[in-house]
């Protein structure tokens, strides 16, 4: 689902745990792709400006490098008519990194968008709440810890 274009203020103006939430995204959506082929910086401004994501190559490219220092991704040098194209792949690393990803967006969208599950979602008020019993947690039931950078 894309963001909606009264969504797309800029990050200073967003709260804290939009930014936040957000700029995760946009990392958890470059490991996905990475995992699928080989991806590049032009192509990925590309793919996250369709999902609505605004990302100038000031945070792009930092990211990249970020992502590839912690582990999650490999990237090589590859001479396309005469320009050098710097491609990038997940390792192993991302690949678990990703697996674990997916199973927590996976509890989030239970919780936060309970009809999601069962084809029956619409876009619910903030305050309205779920009826019937709780969906066991994906993660195994536990909870999933999210600690301060």
């Amino acid at each position: 689902m894309p963001i909606r274009a009264e969504d797309r203020r800029p990050a200073r103006a967003r709260a804290a745990v939009v930014r936040d939430f957000l700029r995760g995204a946009a990392q958890a959506h470059v490991l996905h792709h990475a995992v699928e082929h080989d991806v590049y910086g032009a192509w990925l401004t590309d793919e996250l400006s369709r999902h609505g994501y605004v990302i100038s190559p000031g945070t792009l490219y930092p990211l990249l490098h970020r992502m590839e220092t912690e582990g999650l991704l490999a990237s090589r040098v590859e001479v396309d008519r005469g320009r050098a194209l710097r491609l990038y792949r997940a390792t192993e690393q991302g690949r678990r990194e990703l697996g674990i990803l997916r199973k927590a967006v996976a509890e989030l969208a239970v919780e936060l968008l309970p009809g999601i599950v069962t084809g029956r979602w619409t876009e619910a008020q903030p305050d309205e709440e779920p009826s019937g019993p709780r969906p066991a947690g994906l993660l195994g039931g536990g909870r999933t810890t999210v600690a301060d950078e």
